[in-house]
């Protein structure tokens, strides 16, 4: 995805924040509040995604906040802990049909990540079609690392570009006047 990273903690209330624990809940109320939905106990991964109008991931309008509020979704991809269950040792294969059976949340703006179990060939051909970014992906029967980046992880990007950063500078010299 192209957005940001969001775990959701609902245990009576919902917290919705990031990688490094900064609350999310007051710039996403729309994303918190279907949320609930979730039983007590449960702690879901997922990512925070603008949406263009091809609904197609779009990083920028992330940035724009109060004008992209309706363009943003709240992709879950993992399910680490159900009602007070620990669930990060089982295999991912295990948790994401868990995922699919007990996540139940009727509102457009929450999705449960689809995971296409194909060649790699079949994968890279319908991306490089809908024009995203890349893949990513983990093997099956991997489980949860908590607290770190894992190693399973693959991330296929189909685009070469690079971003730079250009700046400049001034020098003065020992009298104080610039060059």
């Amino acid at each position: 995805m192209d957005g940001y990273r969001a775990l959701a903690v609902k245990d009576g209330s919902v917290r919705l924040y990031s990688r490094l624990e900064n609350s999310l809940n007051i710039k996403h109320p729309y994303i918190v509040e279907p949320l609930s939905a979730m039983p007590d106990g449960t702690v879901v991964d997922g990512e925070l995604v603008a949406l263009d109008d091809d609904g197609r991931p779009h990083f920028d309008l992330m940035q724009k906040f109060r004008d992209a509020a309706d363009r943003i979704h709240y992709y879950i991809f993992d399910l680490l802990v159900l009602k007070g269950h620990d669930l990060t040792q089982r295999p991912l294969s295990e948790r994401r049909k868990l995922l699919k059976t007990e996540i139940k949340i009727k509102d457009d703006r929450i999705r449960l990540m689809e995971y296409a179990e194909t060649s790699s060939d079949h994968i890279l051909k319908a991306v490089t079609q809908q024009k995203l970014e890349g893949i990513i992906g983990k093997p099956a029967d991997s489980v949860y690392e908590v607290g770190r980046r894992s190693g399973a992880w693959i991330k296929y990007q189909l685009h070469s570009g690079q971003e730079f950063v250009i700046g400049g500078y001034t020098h003065r010299d020992h009298t104080g006047w610039t060059r």
